[in-house]
């Protein structure tokens, strides 16, 4: 092989050797193509923002919903804490002698001698249960129980499906 041979094969193998990119630029093949960068960047910066909001929909939709399964049940919890408290005021005082007097005296119409008893009638039943010792609530079910709510809890609630427990007596 002669030595103009081997000069050929030699730029040949180093023409080969670039990179494809370097190979196209010495080509000039991309100064024909030249593409508009403003609406090139913009739409990939909209792909970028779909894939990302794909992707973070749905920890953040469990991390709302726990959020706001974590308020309810919160609610719930002072609900019955507010409960127990009125449960144990009622034992606290019946424990006494004058409390279950008093107890007698209300839920069952129990009088001591030389007292006289009236009935009356036509009042409303809140204003009957007032007077009653058994003011606290009897069962607190987690139907009942609403969850708080701020300005943007609907709009939240909404995208991430949270919905309120069904209540029958809301």
């Amino acid at each position: 092989m002669g030595r103009q041979a081997r000069r050929t094969s030699h730029m040949q193998s180093a023409a080969s050797a670039l990179p494809a990119f370097a190979r196209l630029c010495s080509l000039d093949v991309l100064g024909r193509f030249e593409l508009p960068r403003g609406p090139f960047v913009a739409a990939a910066s909209i792909v970028m923002t779909v894939f990302v909001a794909a992707f973070l929909y749905a920890p953040a939709q469990s991390y709302y919903q726990a959020m706001r399964e974590n308020q309810r049940l919160e609610m719930e919890y002072a609900a019955l804490q507010s409960r127990n408290a009125a449960i144990e005021a009622q034992n606290d005082s019946l424990s006494t002698a004058a409390g279950v007097e008093t107890a007698a005296h209300e839920e069952f119409g129990w009088v001591k001698k030389g007292e006289q008893t009236a009935n009356v009638s036509g009042l409303s039943s809140e204003s009957e249960s007032a007077g009653s010792l058994t003011t606290y609530q009897s069962e607190v079910k987690s139907a009942d129980i609403a969850m708080p709510t701020t300005w943007y809890s609907p709009l939240l609630d909404a995208v991430f499906g949270v919905s309120q427990p069904f209540s029958p007596n809301v």
